[in-house]
């Protein structure tokens, strides 16, 4: 299991789609600072837009449903 840490900031992408989803944007804010980092570090490293769009939904969605598995990303 990979440690990122804490998130020193939050990518603009991810913050508006967060705003965008009230549901998902609370439970992120309730997660410890590893699993805030590990959703950012994860859609941040995707390694072209498409991909990154694709794992930023996904993101979403898990964190709207209360899910903080972001290794299935």
């Amino acid at each position: 299991m990979q440690n990122y840490g804490e998130p020193e900031i939050i990518p603009i992408n991810f913050s508006m789609a967060l705003a965008e989803n009230p549901a998902a944007q609370h439970f992120f804010a309730c997660l410890s600072p590893e699993d805030k980092a590990g959703f950012i570090n994860v859609v941040a490293s995707a390694p072209d837009e498409e991909t990154m769009t694709q794992q930023l939904a996904r993101a979403i969605d898990l964190l709207q449903n209360e899910n903080r598995d972001y290794y299935s990303l």
